[in-house]
C-alpha cells in the first residue's frame, strides 16, 4: 500500500509460473487485476517476476507493506 495524491495505491507482487513465457506477464497482470476489481473491489497495480523472485516466509510472514 502506497499513496498517490488522495487516492491509497496497492502493489501486488506475483511469481510467472515456471512453464509461462516472459511475454505472458501483461496478460496475466491484466487477468489479476480484473479478478482482484471483481472479488475485492479495489484497483491494483500487478508486477509479475520471475519465479523465486518473491521472498518466502520464514516464521512469521509480512504479507502487507504500508508505506502510506
Amino acid at each position: 500500500m502506497s499513496r498517490d495524491g488522495r487516492l491509497d495505491v496497492l502493489t501486488v507482487l506475483v511469481e510467472r509460473k515456471p512453464d509461462a513465457a516472459a511475454t505472458d506477464d501483461e496478460s496475466i497482470a491484466n487477468a489479476l487485476k480484473k479478478d482482484i476489481k471483481d472479488y475485492v473491489g479495489v484497483s491494483a497495480q500487478i508486477e509479475v517476476g520471475n519465479p523465486g523472485e518473491v521472498a518466502r516466509s520464514e516464521g512469521k510472514a509480512v504479507r502487507v507493506i504500508d508505506e502510506r
